[in-house]
């Protein structure tokens, strides 16, 4: 399929290139030009036949194209049938033309797909909503949170999600923010704040406003093959299908943000404060980070040898920094030894829930505990609460706003509601209409997982793999990095072997709709692009084009048509920008001649163009260097 679908893709690229040139090549015989070729590809011809004295040819390079009609060289520029021979507004509509037809073939790709009901999306590609926020960013100290709104980037409303990467990328120093909370919408919240370097993108100027991931249904899709529902994913009780709406005291609105808080380095622990019921995420942290008075110690290796641990050393066994009496209520706090060592890699803050004096224990991680050596005890393990909706049909495919009614409804209901007071009490429920409370899960590292289910060694082979791919690596800095983020992955927790799906959504705007949206798009990164915010290497040419239509041919038929639609709208627009050896170029040097009356020089003109050429190649040299780079990138990453 790989290699029919990039020769699909080439075919789609020259498709666009002839009907573009087939433009010219018509408005040019009606107008009475001589037309002497017709070339689809650059270079020379590897296939060519007359058609009507017109030498039709297939370029060895199978990029551009072109019309070459009489009279655009300086020994022919006298001849009658030649181009510039013919009046300025004859030259305007054969330029013309061209793009025009780009436009229209992108406006009928658009209205065969509307016609068609449009195209299948994932939600999080379509959705405003955020599914998490780079906890060092401004927009986090403003206040937003994963499940607010994004409503608008400098008044701009957002059309789909890639829209955070694009206010991001293009608008310069500052960028005005407006946002709807999940939660107390009386008002939106209205700010400026200035885009930053993404932390989770290596090259240099990829920016972001601190959105990392947009909203989506984490509906569990299970391990293919042999392991199936069985072993350590069926242990921890999630069935097909069940969609992931809550865990530790937080609603879940993406897989970024189920990560950080299987990693965050807190657990889950219900108080009694006041006679309420509360869920706290508490710093779960190694004895040795704390600084404990010698009674404190004393107390804490009493608990120990109550609850029968048998860890060698105290320093190595976990608790929390505050200091409870034997009844498990809260005395006091116990300050660390290094607090920014100790909050050190946590992917959220762990001061944002804290445990007061008088506040009660009655549970951790979801177990309920009654004395303080239990709860030192279950500190020992990390435990998480989930919440999961179990559908008893299979989903249906929604249209934008019933899927975004769908995604939301859940979080203010008092299903939801009634499940999260129950847990770590005497009346802890399992089930509420259709949400269902998991019993407590131990997140493990992918290894443990294997291991569980006797895979050890296909994950030893894994890891070969890896070592033997660092070895090459001869840059140090490269290697260390390299080395880093292994280890880093290595040590990130999951609930299971599985992974997640989204929800699809039917996502069917008109043709004009589709349109104008791409064209704004185009405009913004030109406005950006000559503003000198955004970097020309992150645009997209010819063998990224073919790339990018390689990858949508796979995805169905309505994907391939709106690509081919996107690539000829977004030809007819370079095409038109005013600059010479373009088509832009050749309407505005006939537009000043009809204005002045005064016709340029064949010489002048070839100066004029000349440089522009160059300069083109040049480019299209440079943003084709980038398209293999990133390539190979995407491909040994």
């Amino acid at each position: 399929m790989g290699i029919l679908s990039i020769f699909l893709a080439l075919i789609g690229l020259g498709f666009l290139i002839f009907i573009h040139e087939l433009g010219h090549y018509l408005v040019a015989r009606l107008s009475g030009i001589r037309v002497e070729a017709f070339s689809i590809g650059m270079g020379r011809p590897i296939y060519y036949f007359l058609h009507k004295g017109v030498k039709v040819q297939l370029g060895w390079i199978p990029f551009g194209g072109y019309v070459k009609m009489a009279g655009e060289t300086t020994e022919d520029r006298e001849d009658p049938e030649g181009f510039f021979a013919q009046s300025p507004w004859k030259r305007i509509l054969v330029a013309f033309f061209g793009p025009l037809a780009n436009i229209l073939f992108a406006l009928l790709a658009f209205f065969i797909i509307w016609t068609a009901g449009g195209r299948e999306k994932a939600y999080s590609d379509i959705t405003s909503r955020v599914g998490w926020v780079d906890p060092s960013s401004e927009l986090y100290a403003k206040g937003v949170r994963p499940g607010d709104r994004i409503v608008s980037y400098n008044g701009k409303p957002l059309s789909d999600a890639r829209d955070h990467v694009s206010a991001a990328m293009t608008a310069g120093s500052s960028l005005q923010v407006e946002v709807e909370k999940l939660r107390n919408r009386q008002d939106n919240l209205v700010f400026e704040i200035a885009p930053y370097q993404h932390p989770l993108v290596v090259d240099k100027g990829w920016m972001t406003t601190g959105v990392l991931s947009p909203a989506s249904f984490l509906i569990c899709n299970p391990p293919q093959g042999e392991t199936g529902l069985s072993g350590a994913t069926q242990k921890i009780g999630i069935q097909e299908s069940d969609r992931l709406v809550w865990l530790d005291g937080e609603p879940l609105f993406s897989q970024m943000q189920l990560g950080s808080l299987l990693n965050d380095g807190c657990q889950l622990v219900t108080v009694i404060r006041s006679g309420k019921v509360l869920h706290l995420h508490i710093p779960r942290l190694h004895i040795d980070e704390l600084k404990l008075a010698p009674e404190i110690r004393g107390e804490i290796s009493d608990w120990k040898y109550e609850s029968g641990l048998h860890s060698s050393r105290l320093n190595q066994d976990y608790f929390m920094p505050y200091n409870i009496s034997s009844e498990g209520v809260v005395e006091g706090k116990i300050p660390l030894l290094d607090p920014v060592e100790a909050t050190k890699g946590a992917l959220r803050s762990p001061i944002e829930d804290v445990l007061l004096q008088g506040d009660r224990i009655t549970a951790v991680g979801g177990k309920r505990v009654f004395s303080a050596p239990e709860i030192l005890q279950a500190f020992q393990e990390k435990r998480v609460m989930v919440i999961v909706e179990r559908a008893e049909k299979q989903r249906s495919q929604l249209d934008v706003t019933a899927a975004d009614q769908l995604f939301s409804s859940l979080y203010d209901s008092d299903q939801l509601s009634d499940l999260i007071d129950s847990i770590g009490t005497d009346q802890q429920k399992e089930k509420s209409g259709s949400l269902v409370l998991l019993n407590p899960i131990v997140p493990k590292t992918f290894s443990e997982l294997f291991s569980e289910i006797g895979r050890t060694r296909e994950m030893v082979a894994v890891q070969e793999k890896e070592r033997e791919a660092l070895e090459r690596i001869e840059d140090p800095e490269s290697r260390k990095a390299a080395e880093e983020s292994l280890l880093a992955r290595d040590r990130q927790l999951y609930l299971g072997l599985f992974g997640f799906h989204d929800a699809p959504v039917l996502h069917n705007p008109s043709p004009l709709a589709m349109c104008w949206s791409i064209l704004d798009q185009m405009k913004q990164t030109l406005s950006a692009l000559f503003g000198g915010y955004l970097s020309p290497k992150w645009m997209v040419g010819p063998i990224g084009i073919v790339h990018v239509m390689h990858q949508q041919w796979s995805m169905g038929y309505k994907e391939a048509l709106f690509w081919l639609g996107f690539i000829s709208l977004n030809l007819a627009f370079l095409n038109l920008l005013p600059f010479p050896a373009l088509d832009g170029g050749h309407i505005l040097l006939s537009l000043i001649e009809m204005v002045t009356g005064v016709k340029l020089r064949p010489q002048t003109l070839e100066k004029i163009i000349l440089p522009f050429v160059i300069l083109l190649i040049g480019f299209l040299i440079y943003i084709t260097y980038h398209d293999i780079m990133r390539i190979f990138s995407n491909f040994f990453s």
